[in-house]
């Protein structure tokens, strides 16, 4: 949600600059805009960001198939870019360079086919812009040129659609690399913490737990015991049935008492977890915080 909310906050300053330079331009006559337009369209702007905001601060975002909500941001920001051009009377072109930075936008979390879509919507909205100003409006225009400014924002878009996508796959391929990366250090994690016999923490592991446990205890004043188990008359079995019937031995008591630790888990869940692991040979030890004696 953090990181959502800063790429929001980081299309909110967009907003914001842009939208100063659209009141600069609509001041000095290059957008020929009503006020009434003009208002509205800032009120447009503030409510659609602040719905944005809402559905990602409050969480409701989680629910779409796209949390971060980026192709719904691109679309409205395409939206409005369009009403701007519209109401250029002047050289469209200085604000074409606003479709870029919007689009732009989409590497964050957009695939190839999206930006193909918004590159599709945004060249058809143009073409209606201008259609407008022929049947509707009827404003004189050079083909030629809208024929060059359209090509010059294809080849934009087209550009910002294959770069966004080559940043996708790498940020793709990052991320897998990423949990590729998490899973071997927790699966290190788990075997520098386990005894391999018995799958059960290791010395150093509760030691270190025991330490823990121990400054924890001190500053808030709770109890805490410890159990340590020494399995009798182990060295008999050893020697009248083998070492590999002494490590079962070790193995099926390990999960003997760790099934117990866990249901008394279950019971008190309010508990601090237990640690059972092996303190060595046949004498295993166990960590029972916030018990008494």
């Amino acid at each position: 949600m953090a990181v959502r909310l800063r790429r929001f906050y980081m299309a909110l300053a967009s907003y914001a600059l842009w939208t100063v330079i659209a009141l600069i331009g609509w001041a000095g006559g290059l957008i020929a805009m009503p006020a009434w337009l003009m208002l509205a369209m800032l009120g447009g702007v503030i409510f659609s960001n602040a719905w944005f905001w809402y559905m990602l601060r409050s969480g409701r975002s989680l629910s779409y198939a796209d949390p971060s909500m980026t192709k719904a941001q691109v679309t409205l920001g395409l939206f409005w870019i369009l009403v701007v051009i519209g109401a250029s009377h002047a050289d469209r072109s200085l604000m074409m360079v606003v479709y870029i930075v919007i689009m732009l936008f989409g590497i964050f979390r957009l695939d190839r086919d999206d930006f193909l879509k918004l590159t599709a919507l945004a060249l058809v909205g143009y073409v209606v812009v201008v259609a407008a100003d022929v049947v509707i409006r009827d404003v004189p225009i050079d083909l030629f040129t809208e024929g060059v400014r359209f090509l010059v924002l294809a080849s934009c878009l087209l550009w910002c659609t294959f770069f966004g996508s080559h940043v996708a796959q790498l940020r793709a391929t990052l991320r897998r690399q990423n949990e590729a990366l998490q899973q071997h250090v927790k699966d290190a994690q788990r075997i520098a913490d386990r005894d391999h016999l018995t799958s059960a923490y290791n010395r150093r592991y509760i030691m270190k737990a025991l330490e823990q446990e121990r400054a924890r205890s001190e500053r808030r004043h709770a109890p805490f015991a410890i159990i340590i188990f020494d399995l009798d008359h182990f060295k008999s079995i050893n020697d009248h049935h083998g070492h590999v019937t002494g490590d079962r031995v070790l193995s099926r008591f390990s999960q003997v008492a760790r099934r117990e630790l866990r249901a008394v888990d279950v019971i008190s869940p309010g508990r601090r977890r237990h640690a059972f692991g092996r303190f060595g040979g046949e004498e295993f030890i166990a960590l029972l915080p916030e018990t008494g004696l």
